[in-house]
């Protein structure tokens, strides 16, 4: 009589090898099929089936790498499980949103800016986007930051820009001209400028990464004089100024804003690449 051990066989050659003896039992599990979609500015775009620890920088190559026009700094990698957390989060904020503002009587619930911003935040589309790097040479370096690969994601590889998006409480919302040297006041001038209902001290720049900074300013003089204007502007950025939101707690601002802004730079990847197209 042998111990009742599990034998793991690889290769069916291996059988030969093993004595079957009666009340053993096999099983066959099922071959699971990982697939990954990879598209924009990549030398062979389409549908990849992957290994277990397939890494991002590794599927890259597969496809042949970069095209000659690709934006790596404004990679989109989106991920199913993370669009599902995502979108449950989202729920759950809009959701404590308004029995916060049933429960605390705050100054938003008599607010004019209220139905605008309950649209605001039951429209938003909501994203799986995972930050990760895409730089070939930088993951080469430091392969501790290369992404592992899940079955079903996406990547999005966008063209290279060369405008800056500006959407928000502006008088021309839309794209402009990328200038190296301009900063965020200079291409809000642009734009035509802030309208009256802006919100100063809740301006964000999402990068082409999806990294959001924010433009802490106190005031509309502080904002013109200079403060905090400094944060870098990259091709394919885009500036938000949001509508001024009249409420007594600033973390249910951030909480209203974010969910917007995060959703904001894959938009506008996913646009850099189908206006291409």
């Amino acid at each position: 009589k042998r111990p009742t051990d599990f034998i793991n066989i690889s290769d069916l050659n291996e059988l030969s090898s093993i004595e079957v003896m009666s009340g053993d039992r096999m099983n066959i599990r099922a071959y699971e099929r990982r697939t990954v979609k990879i598209t924009g500015a990549i030398n062979t775009p389409g549908v990849y089936a992957i290994s277990k620890n397939e890494t991002l920088s590794s599927l890259i190559i597969k496809a042949e790498g970069f095209a000659y026009n690709a934006y790596p700094f404004g990679g989109v990698l989106v991920n199913k499980k993370a669009k599902e957390l995502n979108k449950i989060a989202a729920e759950k904020l809009y959701k404590s949103f308004i029995q916060r503002l049933i429960t605390k009587g705050d100054a938003l619930f008599a607010s004019e800016s209220l139905p605008f911003i309950l649209e605001e935040l039951k429209d938003v589309d909501v994203t799986g986007r995972v930050m990760a790097e895409f730089d070939l040479d930088v993951i080469k370096a430091n392969p501790n930051i290369d992404t592992t690969l899940s079955d079903g994601d996406e990547i999005v590889i966008p063209i290279k820009s060369e405008q800056v998006y500006i959407f928000g409480e502006v008088n021309q919302p839309g794209a402009t001209r990328y200038k190296p040297s301009q900063n965020i006041r200079e291409y809000i001038y642009d734009a035509g400028g802030m309208l009256a209902t802006s919100d100063l001290d809740n301006i964000f720049i999402v990068h082409p990464n999806g990294e959001v900074k924010k433009a802490n300013v106190n005031g509309r003089l502080s904002f013109l004089n200079k403060r905090n204007i400094d944060i870098l502007v990259y091709p394919g950025s885009v500036i938000y100024i949001p509508r001024e939101v009249k409420a007594g707690d600033a973390a249910m601002v951030a909480s209203i804003w974010a969910p917007i802004i995060s959703s904001a730079a894959t938009s506008i990847t996913a646009l850099s690449v189908l206006n291409k197209q």
